[in-house]
């Protein structure tokens, strides 16, 4: 999982992975990644990444993305719209 991020990062432009630690995708276990980005308006941006495996050929993916200074009420609402994600149909 420690490459798959390392590329997702890369890919987007942003700074390698500094922290990483357990992670969690629809009650999942998996790995998480942060990083940041300085966006072209000069904002910068956290990035945070969780990938669990489901199987031996596939990685469930998904990617927080928050403006650095973001106020409490909206942190709070992208939280508990992640907290809904579910994952369908997969091993």
């Amino acid at each position: 999982l420690e490459d798959f991020a390392a590329g997702v990062f890369e890919n987007a432009g942003a700074q390698p992975y500094g922290l990483s630690g357990p992670g969690v995708i629809a009650g999942r276990p998996g790995q998480s990644f942060q990083s940041s980005i300085v966006n072209q308006q000069g904002t910068k941006i956290d990035l945070l990444l969780v990938l669990a495996r489901l199987d031996a050929d596939h990685v469930a993916a998904q990617a927080t993305i928050k403006a650095v200074g973001i106020n409490a009420a909206d942190s709070a609402a992208i939280d508990d719209l992640i907290a809904r994600v579910r994952i369908v149909g997969a091993p």
